[in-house]
């Protein structure tokens, strides 16, 4: 067979690409409508609950502040409270000490002191103000405080060395007074070292008290009872004061011959 007799097989066609996928369409969002502003008018209506809130604020921290101070208060008086209760156990202490400890060498001290109410003692009486039985010079008391107890302010002179002392209690407390004594006696004699050479009325001679010096409630008696003795006009008598267990000459007088 001649070529022209042989067949061409077809030709094959290009093959196309295949189709490219449609994109899916976009969803889209729903559209969220902005709320309208608050008009004018709708304004005053979200203002007027606000201040409504305000004013219970307001009162509620008002009245806490007055809670706290009330609080206050009460913790400051609890505290003078407190002070003033141990401000009375220290007296009453101090008392006690002075009723007991202080004088425990004395062997019947119940028969040398007798208790005195706080609000009875007057100027001029002798009382034991912190161990020392002294004069009293000065008694103020204080106004009634939150327990009802008014305090006595006491102001004495030692009656053997004329020192000063002050003391305090509440009027409605015993202090201590020491039974008090005088004895006159009749200076007869001063020894070189200042005793007093001291005769009873019995003829008993006593050299064992001093003669007042520039340490005693009167510096000036001393020298005023040596001149006295000195000038020879008459006997002079010394008055001889006794407390407890103390004694000491606290004044004295002439007996003309």
């Amino acid at each position: 067979m001649s070529s022209k007799g042989k067949s061409k097989a077809p030709s094959k066609a290009p093959s196309k690409a295949p189709p490219k996928a449609e994109k899916a369409p976009k969803e889209e969002k729903p559209k969220v409508e902005k709320a309208p502003a608050a008009t004018d008018a709708a304004a005053p209506a979200v203002a007027a609950p606000a201040a409504a809130d305000a004013k219970p604020k307001a009162e509620k921290a008002a009245k806490a502040e007055k809670v706290a101070e009330k609080a206050v208060e009460k913790v400051e008086a609890k505290n003078e409270e407190e002070e003033e209760d141990e401000s009375e156990e220290e007296v009453d202490n101090s008392k006690s000490k002075t009723d007991t400890d202080v004088f425990d060498s004395t062997a019947n001290l119940g028969e040398k002191t007798y208790p005195i109410r706080a609000g009875e003692i007057k100027k001029g009486m002798i009382v034991i103000l912190k161990d020392c039985p002294c004069k009293i010079l000065e008694v103020t008391t204080s106004k009634t405080g939150k327990h009802g107890h008014a305090k006595a302010n006491i102001t004495g002179v030692d009656i053997f060395t004329g020192k000063k002392v002050n003391d305090s209690s509440p009027t409605s407390h015993n202090l201590t007074a020491p039974f008090v004594t005088t004895t006159n006696l009749t200076l007869t004699d001063v020894t070189d070292d200042g005793y007093a050479v001291l005769m009873d009325e019995n003829g008993d001679i006593r050299e064992d008290i001093k003669l007042p010096d520039i340490n005693s409630p009167d510096p000036e008696l001393g020298d005023q009872i040596r001149a006295a003795l000195e000038a020879g006009k008459g006997d002079v008598i010394c008055i001889v004061t006794k407390a407890l267990d103390s004694e000491c000459i606290t004044s004295y007088k002439t007996a003309e011959a």
